[in-house]
């Protein structure tokens, strides 16, 4: 049926509408996605929206949901927010690094967000989501290679006081409240203030005490105050601050068992503890660690916007400071039972930006707009790894093995081992190695973007802007444990001693790296040329050209200058775009397919080897697919909205031959084939009650998840199903609902890795599995 109805509205399904003034339609979306309000159905570029309305009726928590709302959006965590990857259209930032920025760009009141984690905490009283697929390098410019997420608070409201409240519970013991409150202070002035908590335990189940991992326990607080002190003049302060600290994010699963798991089993059982072995421990989602690893997160910030109207010009001001602090405190480093490695990781990234647009009219319909963005980062971080009880003898068992020794394995005598048994042999007891990161960086963007009418129905909408970026730090290595012992056994092999330390993981090939700075200046130009035509007010089709970038930096990773790359240059997209967009049956339905093909060049990739980080610039990728999405206000009762997306997504040139496996490989997280399907049901059941039902299913087609290893298997096609019932009341202001979310219980892998010291062995990452709860809201 969608298909039908969508076919038949991009051929001039009008023919068929009824005239019934008294049905419900759809609702007119206002989006900025242009830097000015504009009706979604109007602007060249794909655009999806979701309104306040939709996002309490979908559920969603935190924007990773949108992974199974929209079919061309995947949002990936492992161990730490710093490493998280927003991927639209199958590009995203690829590998697990603290160096990228994201190649989707995240704005929050217009203010950008450098990292992708910066966007993991709850959905703190937000209006709309709004999603830009593709390159967007001139209105928002940074780092736009993929396309671009804004998410937009709801505006304290002057004319009445108003409030919401609403409680969920569920399985694993979840808790989630969230609540705002608008207050008007005088005729032109009102305040809003809002929270949200949101706890629950962790999915991963430890077999040994029942201990979970991946939990959640955060909070978050947002101040507003509006003043509108004229009709052309307003100023709206937003002060921001929430908080995470948990049991989080070394939740993951062994589904590959190399050589080495009979030696990680063996030590893990000496230590009186379970090694969850593949296939098991995905399937029962168990793992098991010798630490109990926390992850801590502090986000904190001001944004100022002022809109003046002088004139027919506007003048925006969006001025932002923001401060993100992240901790990794006792993370299990090798994610296993074995004691080998911990590691602590603190973090922080202080941001300030300014951005000024100048909106100037032309004749008639005509627009102009001129802008100037500032930005500063400033990034600071540390890591200290220290070795546990198991980490000198389970080197000297994988050293030994090579040399062709016997097992070495425990019970321990010298005899059968290469070194002599006990710690500080190879590895000193406590900390090995202390790094320090550091990065500023300084951003500079001009920008002009216009829309031009050619003719009655024909509009050029034209953009450009000049970017410059400023990069320098560097690593400092400030400790890496020497053994006196294995800078002898070098000797002997005939490497110098040319007094550089030296341990026991030199020897299996994590060496050490000498510390380093490094600075880069990238200035391109990059922008937007698109044609539109208006076969009548509710069919346009358009097409054009746009073209994105993503800024190089310093590699912030100790391996820097063993791997010959202390920084990295900006990667480039180049995509061509066509489509249309149609309202019909009376504005009760809505389709909207476009096509297109992008050219990534330079492509940024980070990928781990299970002993170091390599990062560089190597090949290229290519993306084209359709894209389709509609809405249809079936009745007054039902409305259905269905999006799917084709897309055949692949790397095309691998400069680096270590990694001439992905030539032609499909790209991470991007199916062939994915679509969401969405049903919603309201029906009056009395005066004053109504029946609520929504369900939906999304289907993703089979994938790979990573790119760091040649034998990874694609994860095959899968359907996640949502449901939601419940009573609500319009008239005393409140809803009911039950709801699960996943009911299926579908399992599958999210980030696929070389298991860290198992050479052989890999490890995932799962998505979450069946949640269900009740949730109870209040308007007022």
């Amino acid at each position: 049926m969608p298909f039908v109805f969508a076919l038949s509205g991009l051929f001039g399904a009008q023919a068929f509408a009824q005239d019934d003034p008294g049905q419900r339609v759809l609702e007119e979306i206002i989006v900025v996605a242009q830097k000015r309000e504009e009706n979604i159905q109007d602007i060249p570029i794909s655009v999806t929206a979701m309104s306040a309305l939709q996002i309490e009726q979908s559920g969603m928590q935190d924007i990773v949901k949108l992974t199974e709302l929209d079919p061309s959006v995947y949002f990936d965590t492992a161990q730490s927010f710093q490493r998280s990857s927003l991927k639209i259209r199958g590009i995203g930032t690829i590998g697990n690094t603290r160096s990228f920025e994201g190649a989707v760009g995240v704005f929050v009141d217009g203010v950008y967000r450098p990292r992708s984690g910066m966007a993991l905490a709850d959905l703190l009283d937000i209006d709309r989501i709004e999603i830009l697929r593709g390159p967007q390098g001139t209105l928002f410019g940074k780092n736009t290679v993929a396309g671009a997420i804004g998410l937009r608070s709801s505006r304290p409201d002057p004319s009445q006081a108003t409030g919401r409240g609403e409680l969920r519970l569920g399985n694993f013991d979840s808790r989630f409240f969230t609540g705002a409150f608008n207050l008007p202070v005088g005729d032109a002035s009102a305040v809003r203030l809002a929270g949200t908590y949101n706890k629950r335990d962790g999915s991963f189940v430890s077999p040994d005490n029942g201990d979970t991992y991946d939990a959640v326990d955060r909070f978050g607080l947002k101040a507003q105050f509006l003043i509108e002190p004229s009709d052309s003049l307003e100023v709206l302060l937003i002060a921001d601050h929430t908080e995470s600290d948990a049991n989080c994010c070394w939740g993951s699963a062994q589904v590959v068992n190399g050589p080495t798991a009979p030696l990680i089993e063996l030590y893990s059982t000496l230590n009186g503890l379970t090694f969850p072995l593949a296939p098991d421990a995905e399937r029962n989602r168990s793992q098991s660690l010798n630490t109990s690893p926390r992850e801590k997160v502090l986000d904190s910030g001001i944004t100022a916007a002022v809109r003046w109207d002088i004139g027919g010009a506007t003048l925006k001001s969006v001025t932002s400071w923001r401060e993100w602090e992240h901790s990794q405190i006792n993370a299990d480093a090798d994610f296993v039972p074995a004691d080998l490695f911990q590691l602590s990781e603190p973090a922080q990234i202080d941001t300030a930006s300014q951005e000024l647009t100048l909106t100037l009219p032309l004749r008639d319909t005509d627009s102009l707009l001129l802008g100037l963005y500032l930005g500063r980062e400033e990034y600071r971080s540390s890591r200290s790894v220290q070795t546990g009880a198991d980490a000198d003898d389970y080197l000297n068992s994988l050293i030994s093995a090579d040399l062709g020794s016997v097992a070495c394995t425990p019970p321990l005598t010298a005899l059968d081992c290469a070194f002599p048994t006990g710690i500080s042999a190879l590895l000193d007891d406590g900390e090995f190695t202390t790094e320090d990161y550091f990065q500023d960086s300084d951003s500079l963007g001009i920008f002009a973007h216009g829309s031009f009418a050619l003719a009655p129905s024909l509009r050029l909408v034209a953009g450009l802007r000049y970017s410059l970026e400023e990069k320098s730090g560097g690593v400092d290595n400030r400790f890496w444990y020497d053994s006196a012992l294995v800078r002898a056994a070098l000797e002997s092999a005939g490497v110098p001693d040319d007094g550089t330390p030296r341990n026991g993981l030199d020897l299996i090939g994590t060496v050490y790296s000498p510390s380093f700075t490094s600075s880069v200046s990238d200035e391109t130009v990059t922008g937007t040329l698109s044609l539109q035509y208006f076969q009548h007010d509710t069919l346009m089709y358009y097409g054009g050209y746009h073209r994105g970038f993503k800024a190089g930096g310093v590699n912030l990773f100790r391996e820097g200058v063993v791997s010959n790359a202390t920084s990295y240059l900006p990667e480039f997209a180049d995509s061509l775009e066509a489509g249309v967009k149609t309202t019909y049956l009376d504005g009760r339905a809505q389709s909207n397919l476009s096509v297109f093909f992008t050219r990534f060049t330079d492509l940024q990739i980070n990928f781990f080897t299970g002993l170091e980080f390599r990062t560089e610039n190597t090949g290229s990728a290519e993306t084209q697919g359709v894209e389709l999405e509609n809405h249809f206000q079936v009745s007054d009762e039902l409305l259905i909205d269905f999006s799917l997306t084709y897309l055949d997504a692949r790397f095309k040139k691998m400069d680096d031959p270590f990694l001439s496996y992905l030539v032609d490989r499909q790209m991470p997280r991007a199916p062939e084939w994915a679509g969401v399907l969405t049903a919603t049901y309201t029906k009056p059941l009395t005066g004053r009650l109504d029946l609520f039902i929504r369900g939906m299913a999304s289907y993703t087609g089979s994938h790979f998840v990573g790119t760091e290893v040649p034998s990874e298997e694609k994860v095959g096609s899968f359907v996640i199903v949502d449901t939601s019932i419940g009573i609500t009341s319009l008239e005393q202001g409140w809803d009911l609902l039950v709801w699960c979310s996943n009911c299926g219980d579908q399992s599958y892998r999210t980030v696929y890795f070389n298991t860290t010291f198992q050479p052989g062995s890999f490890s995932a990452y799962l998505n979450q599995p069946r949640q269900y709860g009740v949730t109870l809201r209040a308007r007022f």
